[in-house]
């Protein structure tokens, strides 16, 4: 098999689409580069089944190789089953291969190896035979110097016909385990009041194994990992036995009772947990792929908030003892002011003095909007800032500051404000979020941002890998200004890394500003291939060319000339954009140029500022409550969407505690996936179904009734 034909299998993706995405792939092509700029060889591919196509390449590549040393182990152990070495030779299948090779490979059992060496399989195949034999009597003929007495001998050939059944049943056992075993679980002795209430359903919990979600097996790891529970595999002991004797013991003979017995122990002590092991594995893979996926999509609609816009902001960082760390910077991000208000202090003066001198820096720095970190103390300061301002209805955000603590205590903070402490350089990144949240969140871990389920339990290098390609395809749809952008976003720009974005910020310098694409070309380690890749993603506002700020290709500007009839020298936008408005595919005659590329550029001309985020809403949470209990059954409520799971999302209610929404209150329908209904960031109506205070949980639903 062919690996354009593995990939089409697995992603049920048309052939000639995979075919020219591989082509494009092994040209070092990137993948934002292919799905933006070569939809008409791809047939406009997405960004996620290019990715699809790349990872299959890599994961033929690995099952090719794993084949290969599998076979040449099985001819060294001389294994000559044909349907083995066929089944394995024509599997797609990874784990398959791995289950079906299990048995056989090579033991590190001392015994075992001294048992081979001594003879003692034929010694096991007398005593499997249908000949009736005592084992006492022939036993005793098989003493060595490494078996000296009977009960060695019989350890020995017990090790060997282990060692059979287990190579001959261990499939059998793994399909029936995978196919009508469960998880169960049962406390710990001594368990703690916490993790009692942290972990409660997953006590004693039992469920087959296939039908056991992604977040209950995470969950199960967890609280195993915690300690507070303990896990077993469960499967019908009776029945597996049953068959395994009905094989191997066609009729009474003398030594039926010792092969039971060894076959029971086989089954206990080799095969049970070799697949216990395997099979919670391949769960834990399977969720952590799930998990994965949800946490990729969470960032993404995190990573394309609305942003608010080149705006001057006051930016709070809350709190009620240490009090509010206040900044205001200027519409790039930089910093011009900062103080501590304290509007929660017990002394009246403390909180009069708070005010004015919040009044006074907006008015200072001319403030055009305020965002407010949503943690402790975010919906009291809230409140107290917008009585200072409800004559100035300056807009006022409540911003989600997960990960700011990371970020202020990070090298690129340090690097940024090296004159300033971890608290200033909190409050800025929640300023800077509202401005640009791509900008400001790239500078930080995916996994310390929050919007993940179970994110420290799952494959971390699998997670970081998948992260990292979901935080580049977004930079990538949004694009940057060559001109204000960060390393950190030029880092992820298509076909650039972060030396290349360093001389870029460099040259940048040098010249003062970028005032065309062309002078890139001059920076050091970027050649041909790379500026193919990442110019079109650069873009430059108020250069000498005006295609310089659209996402159009250097490499079809004449196109674009073409198309509309002008010069190159024209830069009169809207004439451009008036020539090509009402133009169709068919009326150009441009044959190298595609249907998907011409609408493309089309697009880029009218809206050539198009920015695929929505514009910012001004909704907040105005909920007369300040802890859970104030809550009541029947309640209504504002939430706004904090995480997605695949259960279900939290909703932020305005205080301490967040709501579960549950998949199963928000419709009357079965939902699929959480993300159709619901997004990050989202502000929803709620309904309060349940309060738990001990445990601090709440129930909400959606559903009207």
């Amino acid at each position: 098999m062919q690996a354009f034909q593995y990939i089409v299998q697995g992603t049920n993706l048309e052939s000639h689409k995979v075919k020219a995405t591989i082509q494009l792939l092994n040209q070092d092509c990137t993948i934002p580069f292919i799905a933006r700029y070569r939809k008409d060889i791809t047939g406009n591919l997405n960004e996620v089944e290019i990715l699809a196509i790349k990872q299959g390449l890599e994961s033929f590549d690995k099952l090719q190789k794993r084949k290969e040393a599998i076979l040449t182990q099985l001819q060294a152990l001389k294994i000559e089953d044909e349907v083995l070495i066929n089944t394995i030779t024509s599997s797609n299948d990874l784990k398959e291969i791995e289950r079906l090779f299990e048995p056989y490979k090579v033991s590190k059992n001392k015994t075992l190896e001294l048992a081979k060496a001594a003879g003692f399989e034929k010694l096991a195949k007398i005593l499997m035979s249908r000949n009736s034999v005592h084992p006492d009597e022939i036993l005793p003929k098989y003493r060595t110097s490494d078996f000296k007495t009977i009960e060695d001998v019989q350890k020995g050939v017990e090790t060997i016909i282990s060692d059979f059944i287990s190579q001959q049943s261990y499939g059998f056992v793994f399909d029936n385990a995978q196919k009508n075993g469960s998880w169960k679980t049962k406390p710990k002795k001594e368990l703690s009041r916490e993790l009692e209430l942290k972990f409660r359903t997953y006590l004693e919990f039992e469920k087959q194994i296939k039908y056991i979600s992604s977040h209950q097996f995470l969950g199960i790891e967890r609280a195993t990992d915690e300690g507070a529970i303990s896990k077993k595999l469960v499967v019908d002991e009776a029945y597996v036995l049953d068959r395994l004797n009905s094989r191997y013991l066609k009729e009474r003979t003398e030594q039926s009772e010792f092969i039971e017995k060894a076959i029971k122990n086989t089954f206990k002590k080799k095969i049970l947990p070799k697949v216990e092991r395997e099979l919670w594995k391949i769960g834990k893979e399977k969720a952590d792929d799930e998990a994965i996926k949800i946490f990729g999509k969470n960032l993404t609609q995190l990573l394309l908030s609305p942003p608010l816009g080149e705006k001057r902001v006051l930016g709070i960082d809350p709190g009620f003892r240490t009090g509010c760390k206040v900044v205001c910077i200027d519409r790039n991000g930089d910093l011009l002011y900062n103080e501590t208000i304290y509007p929660h202090h017990q002394e009246s003066q403390k909180k009069i003095q708070a005010g004015k001198k919040l009044r006074h820096a907006l008015e200072v720095y001319k403030i055009e909007a305020i965002a407010i970190g949503d943690g402790t103390a975010g919906k009291e300061t809230m409140d107290f800032v917008k009585k200072q301002t409800q004559y100035q209805k300056l807009p006022t955000f409540l911003v989600d500051e997960s990960g700011a603590s990371v970020y202020s205590a990070s090298k690129i903070a340090r690097e940024e404000f090296p004159d300033y402490d971890i608290t200033v350089r909190g409050s800025v990144s929640i300023a800077r979020r509202l401005i640009d949240p791509l900008a400001e969140l790239i500078k930080i871990e995916p996994q310390s941002i929050g919007v993940g389920q179970y994110q420290h339990s799952v494959d971390q290098k699998k997670l970081a890998e998948a992260l990292q390609n979901n935080l580049e395809f977004c930079v990538n749809q949004v694009g940057v200004n060559l001109n204000t952008a960060s390393v950190h976003l030029l880092k992820s720009i298509s076909g650039l890394n972060e030396t290349l974005a360093k001389r870029i910020v460099e040259k940048r310098s040098e010249l003062g500003e970028f005032t065309d694409r062309n002078q890139l070309k001059t920076i050091k380690g970027l050649g041909a291939k790379t500026y193919q890749q990442a110019i079109a993603f650069l873009k430059i506002k108020g250069g000498d060319q005006v295609l310089d700020e659209t996402f159009i290709h250097p490499e079809n500007y004449n196109h674009v000339y073409q198309i509309a009839n002008v010069s190159k020298a024209v830069e009169d936008w809207k004439y451009i954009q008036e020539k090509i408005s009402n133009l169709t595919y068919d009326q150009i005659n441009i044959p190298e140029l595609g249907e998907y590329t011409f609408n493309d550029i089309k697009e880029n001309i009218l809206k050539p500022n198009l920015d695929p985020r929505q514009s910012l809403g001004t909704s907040t949470l105005e909920n007369k409550i300040s802890g859970i209990e104030d809550l009541f059954i029947g309640q209504k409520l504002t939430g706004r969407v904090k995480n997605i799971t695949n259960f279900g999302c939290f909703v932020d209610l305005g205080i301490k505690q967040n709501g579960l929404l549950h998949v199963s209150k928000m419709a009357k329908r079965f939902v699929s996936d959480v993300h159709e209904i619901v997004s990050i960031n989202q502000v929803l109506e709620v309904t309060v179904v349940k309060v738990e205070l001990e445990e601090k949980r709440i129930a909400l639903s959606i559903i009207e009734e």
